[in-house]
Parts: structure tokens; C-alpha cells; sequence
């Protein structure tokens, strides 16, 4: 279960973050700038991806028990990079 939770995450956030940087992009195409709304969902999407991706990091983390915590496990780095990712100014928990 907490497999297919965190690929939906990842799914989500990815999917949400694509849509938006793609209706930005064909704006840009056209030569039209970037509203302001679009400015801000931008933003937001990025954290929220960053969020998903923070939260099923996490299910995997809980998941693996004690072996996730091992130098040799590449899930320990994984955990540590996405925590730093969500602390960032940029996609941290204030920009919702």
C-alpha cells in the first residue's frame, strides 16, 4: 500500500507541475508574458511536487525500517536531499 501511495504522489505532483509549466511555456510561445497568476501557480506547483515528493519519500523511508537508515542504502541519501529540497526558500512550506 504505501508503494502505490507514494507513486501516487510522485504521479500527482509531477503531473500537476508538467501541465503548468506547459500552459506557461505555450503563453511564452505566443509572446505573451507570464500573468501573474500563472507566476504564482508556478510557484506553487514546484512545491507542491516537492512536498509529494518529500511525503513518499517518507512512506519508503517508514517502510524500509532500520535498513533505511544504512550508508549503503541509496534511500538514506534520497530522504536527506529531499528534506533539504523542502526547507529551500523557494519551495518551502511558506510558499502555499
Amino acid at each position: 500500500m504505501q508503494v502505490a501511495q507514494a507513486e501516487g504522489l510522485l504521479r500527482s505532483g509531477r503531473a500537476f507541475l508538467f501541465d503548468t509549466v506547459r500552459q506557461v511555456w505555450n503563453g511564452l510561445q505566443a509572446q505573451a508574458a507570464p500573468s501573474l497568476e500563472q507566476r504564482a501557480l508556478l510557484r506553487l506547483t514546484a512545491t507542491q511536487a516537492a512536498m509529494h515528493a518529500a511525503q513518499a519519500i517518507d512512506l519508503m523511508y517508514h517502510a524500509a525500517g532500520t535498513s533505511s537508515i544504512w550508508a549503503h542504502n541509496p534511500l538514506q541519501r534520497h530522504f536527506r536531499d529531499v528534506h533539504v529540497v523542502t526547507q529551500h526558500a523557494i519551495l518551502s512550506t511558506p510558499i502555499y
